[in-house]
């Protein structure tokens, strides 16, 4: 199904409900780029219970289509656009990004019949745009839909700022430093009453990040995810849930397992303390309403770990396989 979900998307603006007879002689507005990609517009299409969402945004090029499922996964769709005073019946590519302002949106077709797809702009505020699809051959269904507007900046929304908390600490089974050491981080829900969600994404999210201080500099590496996605596509953390990751002493040059400090490397002898981020960590509360969720968007933060200190040459020595009393 979500394979040919944009093929659907297109046709739906088709066979959309009819607005009522005072609109269908409404005539259009023109309107600029600066407009449409003002804001992240959501299809007034889905049921409760449909187990999806998107949200249209404009770039100066493309016309993007952003899916949410609610198993955590998520697909984005794009084709190019260009505004047009009339209803352009093929889609010219010297327009791309080259017109400011129309009465008319002109997309790719996916449909091979059809060499382009347009819609008149009836209505567009700060609230809602609203559009009619007056494609040759199809006009005479003259649907409307109305996509409310949502501020692009709504996932920057201040929930997230003391949502999580992280902590990095060694771990010696054998009560002191040698191979069979790691580092546990944990991360844990700091609310008091909201039960978060962390899922799959296309885009690459959740990423840990080494971070190291040493006598003369501060510098950071990228690791790998910080959640396994293999194990399951979503994570639920309760109230106060923390939710522990074994990482290895350094990554693994072979397996490429996640680790913290750099491989049998002269910048290990050097560092001082040690630290985790994860980078770009999505997350939305369990309840949240399709509302909530439009309102809000997915929320996301860099959450940072504690400062732990180290003596790099001890773990300098463990990776060059010699023990301490060498």
């Amino acid at each position: 199904m979500r394979q040919t979900y944009f093929l659907l998307m297109q046709l739906m603006m088709v066979v959309l409900c009819v607005f009522p007879g005072s609109l269908l002689g409404q005539k259009g507005i023109q309107i600029t780029q600066e407009q449409l990609m003002q804001y992240k517009w959501y299809p007034d299409i889905y049921e409760e219970d449909e187990g999806e969402f998107s949200f249209w945004t404009y770039s100066r090029t493309q016309e993007i289509d952003t899916v949410y499922y609610n198993d955590g996964a998520l697909e984005v769709y794009s084709v190019r656009y260009y505004l047009s005073d009339k209803a352009d019946t093929t889609f010219d590519e010297s327009k791309v990004g080259k017109v400011s302002k129309g009465y008319f949106v002109i997309t790719e077709s996916a449909y091979k019949t059809i060499p382009a797809l347009a819609y008149e702009i009836l209505e567009l505020t700060d609230e809602k745009m609203v559009i009619r699809h007056v494609t040759p051959g199809m006009s005479s269904y003259m649907s409307k839909m109305i996509l409310y507007a949502i501020p692009k900046n709504a996932k920057n929304a201040p929930l997230h700022k003391s949502a999580w908390s992280l902590k990095l600490d060694l771990v010696n089974p054998t009560g002191k430093l040698d191979n069979q050491s790691y580092f546990m981080a944990t991360l844990k829900n700091e609310s008091d009453t909201i039960d978060y969600i962390v899922m799959r994404r296309p885009s690459e999210h959740s990423v840990l990040w080494a971070i190291y201080d040493t006598a003369n500099d501060t510098c950071q590496f990228r690791r790998e995810c910080f959640f396994d996605f293999n194990i399951k596509s979503v994570y639920t953390i309760k109230p106060h849930e923390e939710l522990k990751i074994r990482l290895h002493l350094s990554i693994s040059p072979v397996e490429f397992l996640n680790g913290v400090l750099p491989y049998n490397s002269e910048l290990t002898r050097k560092i001082k303390r040690v630290r985790i981020m994860v980078k770009d960590l999505y997350f939305l509360p369990q309840s949240a309403t399709l509302s909530w969720t439009i309102n809000q968007g997915l929320q996301h933060a860099d959450v940072y770990s504690n400062w732990l200190e180290i003596d790099g040459e001890e773990f300098y020595r463990i990776f060059r396989g010699k023990s301490m009393s060498d």
